[in-house]
């Protein structure tokens, strides 16, 4: 979620800016936005078959992975430029 809040299908949560939503498998979302209205990303694909280990703006495989990767953002150096 970019900006607002909306509810979510027929759970009703309500999300709001600044969150994340990972859904199941399913053919059909509703998304209902609040009074403030709002602006948001929707991606989908087919799933990788691999785990996943997820914190703020960082998807690894593994807790370690994620771990290692988190580190590397405080210290400047997750971002690998090519030569």
């Amino acid at each position: 979620m970019v900006e607002g809040s909306a509810r979510v299908s027929e759970s009703k949560q309500k999300i709001v800016s600044g969150l994340g939503v990972l859904f199941g498998e399913g053919d059909t979302i509703e998304i209902t936005a609040t009074e403030e209205g709002i602006r948001f990303f929707l991606y989908a694909a087919l799933p990788l078959g691999e785990p996943i280990a997820w914190r703020g703006p960082i998807v690894m495989n593994t807790q370690d992975e994620l771990k290692q990767a988190s580190k590397e953002l405080r210290e400047g150096t997750f971002i690998k430029h090519s030569r």
